[in-house]
């Protein structure tokens, strides 16, 4: 392979590097937004949860000798809130998860990528080619983040997506409830 040439490939190899890096980082930045974005959710749910959780002692204190569905009802309202308030403690539970880079690393293979002992005759086509190791190695570290950080957005939002079920539930049995009470 001629000089030029080993240099164009080693530009592009380069520039692919970059390139991933770059996507890498870009479905890291999403992935933490969608994190916080299920956090917000959660807190919101929890919420309401906590609402529906005081209307079934209202509902009480006005109604005595409750029984039948009305009673079903308003035990169904409890129970649902208090699992759905369960879910949302679990998906706001505190996540390890994997640094995308540290500082040492990126140092340490920075120091590996700038070594001074390139041939003279293609020093530029082995610069682009250390860079293209570089940001390869780098990439490498965000991409492992972002595989620890996705199993950890999927579990949060599992736990979310099963709250706001038990909440939308637990608000049909209290809806149910007080049209039983206002038609009875």
């Amino acid at each position: 392979m001629t000089s030029q040439a080993a240099l164009q490939k080693a530009k592009l190899q380069r520039d692919a590097a970059q390139f991933a890096l770059d996507c890498t980082k870009s479905e890291y930045a999403d992935l933490a937004d969608t994190f916080k974005s299920l956090d917000s959710k959660a807190q919101g749910t929890v919420t309401l949860a906590g609402i529906l959780v005081a209307a079934p002692f209202a509902f009480l204190k006005e109604v005595t000798g409750m029984a039948g569905p009305l009673q079903w009802l308003v035990t169904g309202t409890l129970l649902a809130s208090l699992v759905t308030i369960g879910c949302v403690l679990l998906a706001l539970r505190v996540a390890e998860v994997a640094m995308p880079l540290s500082g040492s690393v990126a140092a340490r293979l920075a120091a590996d990528a700038s070594r001074d002992d390139l041939p003279e005759d293609d020093a530029e086509a082995a610069k682009d080619e250390l860079m293209s190791a570089f940001l390869t190695d780098v990439q490498g570290t965000w991409a492992m983040a972002v595989e620890d950080l996705r199993a950890t957005t999927l579990s949060k939002a599992a736990w979310v997506a099963r709250a706001q079920r038990l909440a939308a539930l637990s608000a049909a049995l209290a809806s149910l409830a007080v049209a039983i009470r206002i038609w009875d």
